[in-house]
């Protein structure tokens, strides 16, 4: 009778303890196990208090002004069935040092979520399910980022390659965009077919690590 509503009541709660203390470890381990970048001390620092976040980006990289929209926000939108969104801020590649490579245009994009459908889509994640295989988890900020591998194809071959990360800040979604372009529109090879050398790829990708992880919200 009421002894044993007592007792389902208890154990009920010894239960639920020990689910909860469960998933508390659960949760400091795994994200203890995410690596943590070193930003570059070498950067500038950009600070945006309409969106409330700051962010540091290599000296050789400049702010774009023009107001334009990233180059493949379109592909954004086909790859991870989110919508295009203004970008809080773009910063562009000088090419002063990649001369006679192939090099095009590379840029790191920061943008935020307006929209409550694209939030909750992004929240979840649920844009690259089919993506599993492809999502590294980062820390930045002390909070979990999914980074994706990105690239572009078209009619001439693949036109580019960089990475998107998703993180969620309560009633915010980030996303932040790396792309590295070294062919053109067309995706056909400049008029002297002069590529990329992996280790220039590499360079520049890794950039974009050094950019995304020193995020900061506030």
């Amino acid at each position: 009778t009421i002894m044993k509503i007592i007792s389902k009541i208890f154990w009920l709660i010894i239960i639920f303890t020990i689910l909860f203390v469960g998933f508390v470890v659960y949760k400091n381990w795994r994200t203890s196990d995410i690596p943590i970048q070193k930003p570059s001390a070498n950067a500038r620092t950009y600070t945006d208090k309409n969106y409330k976040f700051e962010i540091k980006y290599p000296k050789n990289f400049f702010r774009d002004t023009t107001g334009q929209p990233p180059t493949e926000q379109g592909n954004i939108q086909y790859s991870f069935g989110l919508s295009i969104i203004p970008s809080a801020v773009t910063f562009n590649l000088l090419e002063d040092n990649y001369k006679n490579t192939g090099f095009k245009s590379a840029y790191f994009s920061v943008g935020e979520y307006q929209n409550e459908k694209d939030i909750t889509t992004c929240k979840n994640y649920l844009p690259v399910k089919d993506n599993e295989n492809n999502k590294t988890i980062v820390n930045i900020d002390g909070k979990e980022f999914y980074r994706y591998d990105w690239s572009v194809n078209t009619m001439g071959g693949q036109r580019g390659i960089g990475y998107v990360y998703f993180g969620s800040y309560e009633d915010k979604c980030i996303m932040m965009a790396g792309f590295l372009n070294y062919r053109d529109e067309r995706g056909f090879a400049d008029k002297n077919p002069l590529y990329l050398e992996d280790s220039v790829i590499k360079e520049i990708i890794s950039k974009f690590g050094d950019i995304a992880v020193t995020f900061k919200s506030f």
